[in-house]
């Protein structure tokens, strides 16, 4: 069966048993030389930073859920009500609640997202760890996920929907954006 013309992608491989190169191996139908995901890596490539905004708005959102929670009780608190600030659950509650405000907001970003990494971590290890090997057993998945999340926004910075890049705070997304 001949491949048409007209269609977009072109194939490097032919089928060595068709002298003419007019037939096709399934090799080429599966291997493009310039493909859709090129094509697709370009556009992602172009609203990587608009898409790490969103993800950084939304799991501030998120995570704050977990603060206020313990901070004012919300969503039926810790045992029906809010923990004592000066307690380590308090201060985690406080941390959550005013970190994932600058997370949304993307003030501070770098170092705010470092400062919540290394709080998830340690609660991980004090809470979580103590209870078995695995995060999915110990139920400290979200907390893993979480640090880690929050290690690459140290990293990866606010995206261009921030105030640090309004602000121009962080040169180094402003710099990639053009």
């Amino acid at each position: 069966m001949q491949i048409p013309t007209d269609i977009a992608l072109r194939f490097s491989d032919r089928n060595e048993s068709d002298e003419a190169g007019a037939g096709t191996s399934f090799v080429s139908l599966v291997r493009p030389r310039c493909g859709i995901s090129e094509q697709m890596k370009l556009a992602l490539a172009r609203v990587e930073p608009h898409l790490r905004s969103l993800v950084r708005i939304m799991a501030g959102f998120t995570f704050s859920q977990h603060g206020w929670q313990k901070f004012f009780g919300w969503f039926g608190g810790i045992g029906g009500h809010s923990v004592p600030v000066n307690s380590m659950l308090g201060a985690a509650g406080f941390i959550e609640t005013f970190g994932g405000a600058l997370i949304m907001l993307g003030l501070f970003t770098r170092p705010v997202a470092f400062l919540l990494a290394g709080e998830m971590a340690v609660g991980y290890f004090r809470t979580h760890a103590p209870r078995g090997f695995w995060p999915i057993a110990n139920g400290g998945e979200l907390a893993v996920f979480y640090s880690f999340l929050w290690l690459w926004f140290a990293a990866a910075g606010p995206g261009p929907w921030s105030l640090d890049h309004l602000l121009g705070w962080d040169r180094e997304s402003s710099a990639k954006l053009g």
